[in-house]
């Protein structure tokens, strides 16, 4: 995994939406590898906003599960 993928944020919601079913979902190569770059990004946003603001792991993590809860329950 030595290269970037950049996927803008309008765009991943392409990416995330998945049919509801009841198989359980196993993801392709281009699936993982495009999950690994919006880790990524994800990662690279949190520690720049470690560096400009006083939030710790704890205030970056509840921001993280109520955008999860607010766009995907």
């Amino acid at each position: 995994m030595g290269r970037s993928i950049y996927i803008p944020l309008k765009e991943l919601t392409t990416y995330l939406l998945l049919p509801m079913s009841s198989e359980k979902w196993v993801p392709s190569e281009e699936e993982k590898e495009v999950m690994q770059a919006v880790w990524m990004q994800v990662m690279g946003a949190c520690k720049k906003l470690k560096e400009e603001t006083r939030a710790t792991d704890e205030h970056i993590r509840k921001m993280l599960q109520e955008m999860s809860d607010r766009h995907f329950s």
